[in-house]
């Protein structure tokens, strides 16, 4: 008699069972590699530079916010992106590198299957939404240098606004998505011996076809945003670059180069920081999918996916608020006036600025709110 075996079908589960949740590729006697070696002082110094990035970027981005929105002049549509880039940065960082610290010390990701859910979510939303305000910051950047005259009447609050909106919601819709099609493909989805656990992607078509839909919606979209990135910067530069040839040639004796004007050394900074971002982000990517689907992956790939993981979650994060936010001029004379008052007057400053202590005390002259909002043109012409 010929049986017919029955065939499997895929069903969305809603437990994991935690004797399940173990790595496949650990080491020999179960616990993690670290990325560095194993001795206890290259553990220490992994510790602590992770720990030192993570207080530099909770200082930098709350410092950052809070100079933002202390001051009404500041409440500007390219500052309320450096806002939504820096509660990215406080996010995933407050959610993840925690957990990277627990896993460095412990050297095994043992924290169970829900907080692996909700990190893995957490990491994926913020990069996307980190990628999408990088973009809207690049598009600001175009507009006041290369349309300096209409830069008011094109980056409007309500525009930035709903950009902001729109790239949050579309990271949260998208991973979300993503990670229940993720569970419909392999219910045991996770790699638990990664510092962070994220949904895996196999090369089987079984699994592959729940992935595939939203692997191409943000491989779309992530492309669509460097480009938007490239070429905002790229005319930015072209610009800068006729703009000091015109102003050299009217002035023969300005010995200014083109790599010292503001707007040149401003992109380049940006660029190099989207790059590291970029990079560490793809290569991380990269390396995990690769040790997905080898049999036998190396103890150098596992180094190359952490190391690359600790990059991308420390240098931009801490960098951020330094080279979008501490280096803009405005951003610079609201932290120094806010220092100044502290100073002098106490915290209740923020409070009654309309009392009479407040108009004794006066506010810093380089920082009334009597000036007027020419600060596309003002920048142009800085070039």
């Amino acid at each position: 008699m010929v049986t017919m075996e029955a065939q499997p079908t895929l069903e969305l589960t809603t437990d994991f069972p935690e004797s399940e949740f173990i790595s496949n590729h650990s080491s020999e006697n179960g616990s993690m590699p670290i990325i560095f070696g194993t001795s206890p002082l290259e553990q220490a110094l992994q510790v602590t530079y992770v720990t030192l990035s993570y207080l530099a970027t909770l200082g930098g981005n709350i410092g950052v916010l809070v100079v933002i929105l202390s001051y009404k002049r500041l409440r500007k549509p390219r500052y309320y992106v450096h806002c939504s880039l820096a509660c990215c940065d406080i996010f995933i960082t407050t959610v993840c590198i925690p957990t990277v610290i627990v896993n460095l010390l412990y050297r095994v990701n043992d924290l169970g299957w829900v907080w692996c859910q909700v990190h893995s979510a957490v990491y994926m939303t913020m990069s996307a939404c980190t990628l999408f305000n990088l973009a809207i910051m690049a598009m600001d950047r175009y507009y006041v240098i290369c349309w300096a005259l209409n830069y008011h009447n094109v980056v409007t609050t309500s525009r930035v606004l709903s950009l902001i909106t729109a790239a949050w919601l579309t990271s949260i819709v998208s991973v979300a998505v993503y990670q229940i099609m993720s569970r419909f493909a392999d219910p045991h989805q996770y790699m638990p011996d990664l510092l962070l656990c994220t949904p895996r992607v196999t090369t089987t078509w079984v699994s592959l076809r729940y992935q595939l839909p939203m692997l191409c919606v943000a491989s779309a979209l992530t492309i669509a945003s460097f480009a938007v990135i490239i070429f905002s910067y790229v005319k930015v530069y072209q610009q800068a670059s006729r703009q000091h040839s015109l102003i050299k040639s009217q002035n023969e004796g300005d010995d200014v180069k083109f790599l010292e004007t503001k707007a040149v050394k401003t992109i380049t900074t940006h660029s190099i920081i989207f790059l590291i971002f970029f990079v560490s982000w793809s290569l991380h990517g990269i390396t995990k999918l690769l040790l997905e689907n080898w049999t036998f992956p190396s103890d150098a790939l596992k180094a190359a996916n952490r190391t690359f993981l600790l990059v991308f979650l420390t240098i931009p994060c801490y960098s951020n608020p330094i080279v979008y936010g501490f280096c803009n001029t405005e951003i610079q004379e609201a932290f120094l006036d806010m220092i100044k008052r502290i100073r002098t007057k106490g915290n209740d400053v923020f409070i009654g600025q309309g009392t009479t202590n407040s108009h004794r005390h006066g506010r810093a002259k380089s920082y009334s709110d009597d000036h007027d909002e020419n600060q596309g043109c003002q920048e142009a012409e800085q070039v």
